[in-house]
């Protein structure tokens, strides 16, 4: 029998959210910096001259604009696709399930989507002894409380080709 394992939602929640912010400082981190280097700049040509090249100073400008168009191309679909994922996280679309390998006995997990629910198997592979496992699972709104999900099922074993061939070297 399977469980919904509230720790691994957490943990994938906290990568998500590494994620996103990741995404928020490269998607605002050029900008900033190119606005206190133009405030630093407007100070020190009042006290100074830094007797810089138009061209020098042109260079400058079109790398600043560069850095902050790449931030921004970059940073702004990672932190999309991180929002975007957390909020499937909170809303309930994806489930983290645990359960027991038929093989080693070792506790093993996979994310099951809600919405996806009932399909014929959700396909892993033990993190020990690295055999395909199939997890076979039904997510269903609990009728008390319809934000939480209430899972079950059962893991199995993914049967190999080479699972079937006598081993040789065992006699």
């Amino acid at each position: 029998m399977k469980q919904i394992d509230s720790s691994q939602m957490w943990a994938l929640a906290s990568i998500w959210g590494l994620i996103f912010a990741s995404g928020i400082v490269t998607a605002a981190g050029p900008s900033v910096c190119a606005f206190n280097k133009a405030c630093q700049k407007s100070v020190h040509l009042r006290f100074e001259s830094h007797g810089v090249s138009a061209a020098t100073e042109t260079v400058m400008y079109m790398n600043g604009l560069l850095a902050i168009s790449m931030g921004l191309a970059i940073g702004i679909p990672i932190t999309v696709a991180a929002a975007r994922s957390l909020q499937g996280l909170w809303r309930g679309d994806l489930v983290a399930m645990k359960g027991c390998c038929p093989s080693c006995g070792e506790e093993v997990y996979a994310f099951v989507r809600a919405d996806q629910s009932g399909q014929p198997q959700h396909k892993t592979e033990c993190h020990v002894c690295e055999h395909p496992l199939m997890f076979r699972a039904n997510v269903e709104r609990s009728s008390s409380n319809p934000n939480q999900l209430w899972a079950y099922g059962r893991v199995y074993l993914s049967t190999q080709s080479k699972d079937l061939i006598p081993d040789r070297h065992k006699v």
